[in-house]
């Protein structure tokens, strides 16, 4: 008779984005490490990572990126080596936080020293992706033209004080010529 544990106790150890902000249209990268906890051998076979968001329109949408062929093999009360997921988002996403859904599909090796069928634990990622909005994009664009002006305008007006002050210095009388030249 071939028992398997009732718990699925796989979760994602550490996740972290390769930035900390994106903008619409970006490409990223997304690293795991999966904790096993089954009391018994495990073999990873593939990692979904989806996106809930939304379109800049109100729409909602679902996005998903796998990583399949996987054959990770990871013992009890150990971490995985990191699994990096890429993702690229849409040019017309929304801004906002959101928060990744991660799906690991795994095998779990039983008593009997058979693999199991395909298990599956769904689990939430650790930490937002956060995409700027194109508003927000705009307005740091805007702020940095504001600075670029007002610099521009400082070196102007140094520029003009400084030819300034060297043409009233040379309009000024020279006070020991004058008076040598009464002599």
């Amino acid at each position: 008779m071939v028992s398997f544990p009732s718990a699925l106790a796989v979760s994602v150890n550490t996740f972290s984005l390769d930035k900390s902000t994106y903008n619409p249209g970006d490409s990223g990268k997304a690293t795991l490490i999966v904790y096993n906890d089954q009391g018994a051998l495990i073999r990873i076979t593939s990692v979904d990572m989806s996106f809930n968001y939304f379109f800049q329109d109100g729409l909602a949408y679902s996005q998903s990126f796998v990583v399949n062929s996987l054959s990770m093999n990871v013992s009890s009360s150990t971490a995985s080596q990191s699994i990096s997921v890429p993702f690229s988002l849409p040019s017309d996403v929304a801004g906002g936080y959101f928060i990744p859904s991660i799906q690991v599909t795994f095998n779990q090796l039983t008593s009997g020293n058979v693999w199991s069928g395909d298990r599956q634990a769904n689990l939430d990622a650790t930490k937002p992706l956060n995409v700027q909005s194109q508003y927000y994009t705009l307005y740091q664009s805007a702020t940095t033209l504001s600075y670029l002006f007002i610099a521009l305008a400082v070196v102007f007006l140094g520029t003009t004080l400084y030819f300034a002050m060297r043409y009233w210095t040379s309009k000024k009388p020279n006070t020991f010529n004058t008076q040598s030249s009464r002599q």
